[in-house]
């Protein structure tokens, strides 16, 4: 198992969009068809909304609507 700290560090060296992605994915759990719907719309100041996914290349409706991420 890698550390978390190990993780953190791994990350911090993504550069941007890319580094928000991982995070979103490896401390969010999101899947990565939700991270690629995201939208403005979906962010808000403490809490991120999943509507949509993307799967097989098509926006889809999210498979899991009980799903919203805290900040």
């Amino acid at each position: 198992m890698v550390p978390l700290a190990t993780i953190s560090r791994l990350i911090e060296l993504l550069p941007e969009p890319t580094k928000t992605v991982v995070m979103l994915i490896v401390f969010g759990s999101f899947r990565t068809g939700e991270v690629l719907a995201l939208r403005w719309r979906h962010i808000e100041a403490n809490r991120i909304t999943v509507e949509e996914r993307v799967y097989e290349g098509e926006f889809a409706a999210d498979v899991r609507p009980d799903l919203h991420a805290g900040l």
